[in-house]
């Protein structure tokens, strides 16, 4: 299961589903529930197919709109969190891929810097 950040085109051999109720984080955490098994191979992960009448066929709970609004409150703010750490998790990878080449060729000068100090920093 991915989640889009963005509206986009879903394209062939993909489904997007959205909550009637608005309860997107809840649908959210059923689905991952019902397809939560990964075939793990080496380092990657390859996912499961699954058809559109497996989809068609998962039984998922509609609750009481209070249930429902009781449980966005508590799930959304958790979605919100791993978003937030997803994306920096994104700029840093980016800020090393950009970085950790000119460290090592020496195209950025750190001779200057007290590393010691930098690595004994307990905030670093």
């Amino acid at each position: 299961i991915n989640r889009a950040d963005q509206r986009l085109v879903i394209g062939r051999g993909l489904a997007a589903v959205r909550s009637r109720g608005g309860y997107q984080a809840l649908l959210g955490r059923q689905l991952g529930e019902v397809f939560h098994e990964d075939d793990v191979m080496g380092g990657g992960t390859i996912f499961k197919a699954i058809t559109k009448g497996d989809l068609e066929g998962v039984q998922i709970v509609q609750p009481a709109d209070e249930v429902g609004r009781l449980a966005e409150a508590v799930l959304e703010p958790i979605d919100s969190l791993i978003r937030g750490l997803t994306f920096g998790e994104r700029a840093l990878e980016g800020l090393r891929d950009r970085l950790l080449p000119k460290l090592v060729t020496g195209a950025i000068d750190v001779s200057h810097l007290d590393l010691d100090a930098l690595l004994d920093d307990p905030a670093t």
